[in-house]
């Protein structure tokens, strides 16, 4: 989950981290690594080699995907006051 929550993090303050530089490592940015921890048809794991979804894991993924989609919208997850 640490993935997701520099994700959110970094939208929260305005990173764009599919092509913000800084957190693009060989082509690949804090989305594919996310993406890694997928597992098809049915969420996200903890660490890559397991073969099961966890719930937790799942929630903090897809909270930090909808990061970016708003990210990419002009908003954030999490509105500031006055917003």
């Amino acid at each position: 989950e640490s993935t997701a929550e520099a994700i959110i993090a970094l939208t929260q303050l305005g990173i764009d981290v599919t092509k913000d530089s800084s957190f693009i490592k060989d082509g690949h940015s804090l989305q594919d690594g996310l993406m890694e921890y997928y597992i098809r048809g049915g969420g996200f794991c903890h660490v890559a080699e397991e073969k099961e979804p966890n719930a937790m894991a799942t929630e903090k993924a897809l909270l930090a995907l909808d990061a970016i989609r708003l990210f990419e919208d002009g908003k954030t997850l999490y509105e500031r006051e006055g917003e």
